[in-house]
């Protein structure tokens, strides 16, 4: 096929003719049979041997890591991103793809399939711990941007007792 998809077979003798389509784009499903039969007269010209290939749409994972000052494991208005921090992707068969978290706090993992993810937060600032699930799976429809998987850390607190030495 051409840029705009059209192909010609030209000069052709009368006859019965089977057009078969090949393989489509990466990732798309034809959505058409993948066989047309022709039975072209003398001087014909058949122009309707037409194939249509659906390509899926592609979504995304995503969304905000912040230091939840209260550790409620709720993002209140106040709480401060965390920019820095290490979030990994995981799909259903092993592999992994990693990004970290920009100024605002924000990530996204762009461009993919439908399918079945896990996400998983790396370290927090130091003097942190998760306030939230440190890990969420996903169940990721076709054209889906999912932009739920959030991730808090909240501050440790230190019992520190004073002795007064006389």
């Amino acid at each position: 096929t051409d840029n705009d998809g059209n192909y010609s077979f030209d000069g052709l003798p009368e006859g019965t003719y089977t057009v078969t389509v090949g393989q489509g784009p990466d990732g798309s499903t034809l959505t058409t049979s993948g066989t047309d039969t022709v039975n072209l007269g003398e001087g014909e010209d058949y122009v309707d041997a037409d194939f249509g290939f659906e390509t899926p749409q592609l979504g995304s994972i995503g969304d905000y890591v912040w230091f939840d000052a209260d550790g409620d494991g709720v993002q209140d208005p106040n709480e401060q991103p965390i920019p820095g921090v290490t979030v990994t992707l995981t799909d259903a068969n092993g592999n992994t793809q990693t990004t970290t978290t920009d100024a605002d706090g924000e990530y996204t993992f762009d461009d993919l399939p439908e399918g079945t993810y896990t996400v998983t937060v790396g370290q927090g600032p130091d003097d942190t711990n998760l306030s939230t699930p440190g890990s969420t799976t996903v169940n990721l429809g076709e054209g889906e941007d999912y932009v739920d998987a959030d991730f808090g850390f909240e501050p440790l607190t230190i019992d520190l007792a004073l002795t007064k030495v006389v």
